[in-house]
């Protein structure tokens, strides 16, 4: 958890600039992790498939974000039959590999529709779901290492506490609160808010424990190597993936 903290705010030092900036240089950096992201799910399965499915994963993550809600949804269901086609008719895919993919391809496309529909608010309506996911991760860290006391989930991550859990909950539920009422006013629905800043906490638990749980099934210690010693592009910002998801979610359920 240190690690990833360091290289979260390394990461936030980096965006930072290319947030500010916006346009097509954000749209460049989205690209670029997509297209890393799904080279580190095809790596997954690398000793398994034909490259022809590598092809398949990065253009599934590439096109489908871009698509509007109705179309997106029309992809969503045309790629989980095409995987289940595959299970039936070749050994190398089987149902548990098809699972998984289509899990993870729908986690990342979510992620990239909800960053670019986030966007078109301003960046700091991105801040807004990065502060809450790193504040969480941060005071989950500090709160586990003084007060931890229970395991979370022994099985996936034994190092994370429930006593942790809570403090990253409460203390990021608050800071998230009052940075969409000081720093982004009248941006969103007071309702859309307080929703969001008490349940995307959670919500980034989830996606850290969630990958976790992913990196156990494969037997990987991370999902990549672009930073050294800290794993790659999924390992750092596993969290953020759910809590855009779920922030795109609540703005298509609530305002779109």
């Amino acid at each position: 958890m240190k690690q990833k903290i360091i290289t979260g705010l390394i990461l936030v030092g980096v965006f930072l600039p290319i947030l500010y900036y916006g346009g097509w240089l954000f749209k460049i950096a989205v690209f670029v992790f997509s297209i890393i992201g799904g080279l580190e799910i095809t790596n997954l399965f690398k000793d398994k498939w034909p490259n022809e499915m590598d092809f398949f994963v990065i253009v599934t993550i590439l096109i489908l974000p871009l698509l509007t809600s109705r179309f997106f949804l029309v992809g969503m269901v045309s790629i989980l039959l095409f995987l289940f086609l595959l299970t039936v008719y070749f050994e190398w895919f089987d149902v548990v590999d098809a699972t998984i993919l289509f899990t993870l391809l729908m986690i990342i496309t979510l992620s990239v529709k909800g960053v670019n529909t986030v966007s078109t608010y301003g960046s700091l309506a991105i801040l807004y779901v990065a502060v809450s996911t790193y504040v969480t991760d941060t005071a989950a860290y500090f709160t586990g290492m003084f007060f931890g006391k229970h395991k979370l989930a022994p099985r996936i991550s034994p190092n994370k506490t429930i006593e942790g859990a809570i403090g990253g909950w409460i203390i990021s539920s608050g800071v998230s609160f009052l940075y969409a009422i000081y720093v982004i006013p009248n941006r969103f629905p007071m309702e859309l808010i307080i929703i969001a800043s008490v349940l995307m906490p959670l919500i980034s638990q989830l996606g850290d424990l969630a990958f976790s749980s992913f990196k156990r099934h494969f037997k990987v210690k991370d999902f990549g190597h672009l930073f050294p010693s800290h794993g790659g592009v999924l390992d750092r910002i596993d969290s953020l993936l759910f809590n855009f998801m779920f922030f795109y979610t609540l703005l298509a359920t609530m305002i779109i």
